[in-house]
C-alpha cells in the first residue's frame, strides 16, 4: 500500500465517521420539538457505548397499556 493509498483510506474513514455523526444529529437535534434535552435516558445509553462493550435495550410491545376484557 502506497502513502497515497493510506491517505485516501484515512480520508474515507473520516468521511464515514462524519456521516454517521450527522445521522445522530438528524434524529436528536440541538433544538426543536425532538431536541436532545427531552431524551436524557436515550443520550445516557448512547454515551455508555464509549465505556461499555455491551449494553441492553429492553422493550416490550404494548407494555403498560390497558388490557381488553375477553368477550363472551
Amino acid at each position: 500500500m502506497t502513502d497515497d493509498d493510506r491517505v485516501e483510506a484515512i480520508q474515507i474513514a473520516l468521511e464515514l465517521e462524519r456521516r454517521q455523526r450527522a445521522k445522530f444529529n438528524q434524529y436528536f437535534p440541538d433544538h426543536g420539538p425532538v431536541r436532545r434535552a427531552l431524551y436524557p435516558k436515550h443520550l445516557a445509553f448512547f454515551k455508555a457505548g464509549a465505556t461499555y462493550v455491551e449494553r441492553l435495550f429492553l422493550a416490550a410491545n404494548a407494555w403498560g397499556k390497558p388490557m381488553r376484557q375477553p368477550t363472551r
